[in-house]
């Protein structure tokens, strides 16, 4: 079993500690959810497990390069949780986490699609990052070309690269089918 981490904040500067973990690591929004009476907000979040036994490198051409990560989906929870307000301009569903920023009230978690997340505090803000479990059929990767990384993706069951000649053609399958907008989700 992979060591997965549980961490528990007290304060705005430990939070933003624990949630730079999952900088340009995947968020749903649809997942994500305030309850009023229990005053928590959770977020699920998707990000690569640090286990270097695990990982997969493969090398296409010269400089071409994808590294294969296990995933796992990580819950967190914020306590005390006043009022939520939602600001999604995208409206895609999926988004990738960019940075926790302090407010006169709370927090704001701010994605690089689009979308913020207000959160107010009645009190100070405290709560919890937990890795939930491992998500066995599913596998992240990056792609690098010399020095550039294309950022992280996550393949699905339904999902797997495509093989061209041996080669991954490093392109999703398209999930419209699925009745979802792909725009921001898997851009190659």
């Amino acid at each position: 079993m992979p060591n997965l981490i549980r961490m528990r904040f007290e304060t705005f500067e430990e939070c933003r500690s624990a949630l730079s973990e999952l900088h340009d690591h995947l968020f749903e929004l649809d997942r994500a959810g305030f309850d009023q009476a229990a005053a928590t907000w959770h977020g699920w979040f998707i990000r690569p497990l640090d286990d270097p036994t695990r990982v997969v490198r493969q090398r296409t051409y010269l400089v071409l390069v994808t590294h294969y990560y296990p995933v796992v989906e990580t819950r967190v929870t914020l306590e005390g949780v006043k009022a939520v307000t939602v600001r999604d301009r995208a409206e895609i569903g999926t988004y990738t986490f960019n940075d926790l920023h302090r407010t006169d009230t709370g927090c704001r978690l701010v994605f690089n699609e689009d979308l913020e997340i207000n959160v107010q505090f009645a009190g100070d803000l405290r709560g919890e990052f937990r890795d939930e479990r491992e998500l066995p059929n599913h596998r992240g990767y990056i792609t690098s070309l010399g020095p550039i990384d294309f950022g992280f993706r996550v393949e699905q069951p339904n999902q797997r690269l495509e093989r061209t000649g041996g080669q991954p053609s490093y392109l999703m399958r398209a999930p419209e089918a699925a009745g979802r907008s792909t725009a921001g989700r898997y851009a190659a």
